[in-house]
């Protein structure tokens, strides 16, 4: 009888973590369903977990998830920038931890997290429960000279890569209607899409991942007044972004050009000199000269350099 009321109580726990994972994690893909199956999985747990993906926000709402639906639930969760972190500030009045940023350890720093993984720092052993990083890159190297993948591999035995919202389009809508009733609640608002604003959004590619759809859905949330959120805002807002890629593309380009025309022009037209002060081949200079329409030396070997 006490095995079957366990029995129970475990799939209820099964049950209501898949739920909450369901809601912080919405969709119907093959990846997103694979990502909550493997969080469901590891929750449980004690072990570190590294997690990658290139939507912080994404990388964070999945620490928090493994955080409170998981083992270390009952313990406060303290969030470590890696970049700014040294082993002199001591531990955080935290059972769990987050590493975020991990990548951007100090080898003393990356020292000191290894041991602490591996619990050689017998002063973390009561009071470290468990530890998290996150990263926006692949495969990461820090450490010592003479070990630098160490806490690499120790985190990596348990990592999930978080798939971007450009690779599973089906999701979009899902993730932008839970997004919506997040945000709408933390305004004191009510909102919702209306279909047609939901269509905009799910042919849009979103390449900044699900922080660039919130940042939008954050805007539109704000700028509405009834209870609908108007397509015509949606593809306003779509606009906005577009005009701001186009003007930071043209500036890029304006910047190339000018840093070659520069370097032409201190070098005399000559191209090997003028390679070697941008940092690039001969041929890449070739290529930069066709692509800004810049003249390359006629048989005399003579350069014509706009603004010389």
């Amino acid at each position: 009888m006490a095995n079957g009321i366990d029995s129970v109580g475990d799939e209820a726990a099964a049950v209501e973590i898949d739920c909450a994972l369901e809601r912080r994690f919405p969709g119907s893909s093959d990846a997103i369903t694979r990502i909550r199956g493997r969080l469901a999985g590891l929750a449980p747990l004690r072990e570190a977990v590294l997690v990658i993906g290139d939507s912080a926000s994404e990388r964070m709402a999945a620490v928090r998830a493994l955080h409170e639906l998981g083992s270390t639930r009952r313990d406060d969760l303290g969030r470590i920038d890696c970049g700014a972190w040294n082993p002199a500030q001591g531990p955080l009045r935290a059972g769990a931890v987050c590493l975020d940023g991990v990548e951007h350890l100090s080898p003393a720093a990356s020292a000191f997290w290894a041991d602490a993984i591996s619990g050689a720092a017998q002063r973390w052993s009561k009071q470290l429960t468990r530890v998290f990083a996150t990263t926006g890159v692949d495969e990461f190297r820090v450490g010592s000279t003479n070990d630098p993948n160490r806490i690499w591999e120790q985190l990596s035995r348990f990592r999930i890569a978080l798939p971007p919202l450009s690779e599973r389009p089906e999701d979009i809508g899902p993730t932008a209607e839970s997004i919506v009733d997040r945000v709408a609640a933390a305004m004191n608002r009510r909102a919702a899409l209306s279909p047609a604003a939901s269509e905009l959004l799910h042919g849009y590619a979103w390449p900044g991942g699900v922080q660039q759809l919130e940042r939008l859905l954050e805007r539109a949330i704000a700028f509405t007044r009834g209870e609908s959120i108007d397509p015509g805002l949606i593809a306003e807002l779509l606009s906005e972004r577009e005009d701001g890629l186009s003007t930071i593309r043209r500036g890029r380009v304006k910047a190339e050009r000018d840093d070659l025309l520069q370097a032409l022009r201190e070098t005399g037209g000559n191209v090997t000199r003028t390679a070697a002060r941008l940092g690039r081949s001969r041929g890449a200079v070739y290529r930069l000269m066709d692509k800004h329409q810049v003249a390359r030396p006629d048989a005399t070997g003579r350069l014509f350099v706009p603004g010389r």
